[in-house]
């Protein structure tokens, strides 16, 4: 009885041991990612807010961001039928879909994904990709007449179908585009050709 209360005995006390040097120790956890969690549609009311940790590496964080504008999407299944399309892509994250404003809002890997693969998923759920929405910050505007100047400069700009938004407090400049005309590089030259400028990212 004795031999088997001190074998007891001895097993317990071994998990309170000390790590030896030699010891493997465990790989530490990836930081924990509130926003990436968040459910599709959610995701994209918190854009520009910057809720992930330091270090994070998903594709919520990494990803570059793209807005598309799409015709035909008449009720919830069918913004629902455009999300499933492009839930399949690999290298894809649905930030929101929603057929009242007609936008699809997306994350993707550059790397795995393009923008012609995105588009195409759209367009064979049998709706259609009319335009790919820009938002760009602009430095150099500091009035109402400046805001002026660069909408007037986009609307004349070949490919872009609509300016959405310039704004001097906020200093955006939001566009829509077709993509098969223009594309995000030539848009940006045309900003700052104007003596505005798209600041670099570092």
């Amino acid at each position: 009885m004795k031999s088997i209360l001190l074998a007891t005995l001895t097993f317990a006390l071994a998990g309170f041991a000390p790590a030896q040097d030699g010891d493997p120790k465990p790989a530490p956890k990836p930081p924990e990612c509130k926003f990436c969690d968040l459910p599709a549609g959610r995701a994209a009311l918190l854009a520009g807010k910057k809720e992930c940790p330091e270090g994070c590496e998903k594709l919520c964080c990494t990803g570059t961001n793209a807005t598309y504008v799409v015709t035909g999407m008449t009720c919830p299944a069918c913004s629902g039928k455009v999300e499933a399309a492009l839930a399949k892509l690999d290298g894809v994250k649905v930030d929101a879909v929603d057929h009242k404003s007609g936008r699809a809002v997306v994350k993707y890997d550059p790397a795995t994904a393009q923008p012609k693969d995105i588009m195409a998923a759209i367009n064979a759920t049998g709706f259609k990709v009319s335009g790919e929405q820009l938002t760009f910050a602009v430095t150099g505007m500091t009035c109402g007449g400046c805001a002026g100047k660069l909408d007037a400069v986009l609307a004349k700009t070949e490919g872009v179908t609509a300016v959405d938004k310039v704004c001097h407090e906020s200093g955006c400049a939001t566009v829509t585009i077709d993509p098969a005309k223009t594309d995000q590089a030539k848009v940006e030259a045309a900003i700052n050709a104007t003596g505005f400028k798209v600041p670099k990212d570092d």
